[in-house]
């Protein structure tokens, strides 16, 4: 059973049904079947609700973490280890946004693959990555 962060990336490719969206879905099976382990960064949730938030409107971004939440994902908050591993990514590698830099370091903590079509995750290592 593998352990996946999913990117923001990924989640907005399947709420939006885009070209990627058979792939994604495969993944969100798995998940639901019990197959994989499916893990979101509170970072994630955030760029989530920045993404699909009109106005004063979250309805968009309630119902997709909702959504995530009723199939069986797990929502991982930023805990110490995090932030300083993703601090210390962030000066490494600063065309990471603060956002992916605490996705990726959420996967490496957790000892979890990273579900990205972010192509900016490419070539950092100490995380298998899934998508690109």
């Amino acid at each position: 059973m593998a352990r996946i962060v999913f990117d923001t990336s990924v989640l907005v490719t399947a709420a939006n049904k885009e070209r990627r969206y058979v792939e994604v879905k495969e993944g969100f099976e798995k998940v639901r079947n019990g197959e994989d382990v499916g893990l979101i960064s509170t970072a994630t949730v955030c760029e989530l609700f920045a993404k699909f938030t009109k106005g004063d409107d979250r309805t968009i971004a309630v119902k997709a973490l909702d959504y995530l939440k009723r199939s069986c994902f797990v929502v991982l908050d930023v805990n110490e280890e995090i932030a300083k591993l993703a601090g210390s990514l962030k000066a490494k590698f600063p065309q990471l946004s603060t956002a992916d830099s605490i996705i990726m370091s959420t996967a490496y903590v957790n000892n979890a693959k990273l579900y990205t079509f972010d192509k900016g995750f490419y070539g950092i290592g100490g995380v298998d990555i899934i998508g690109i």
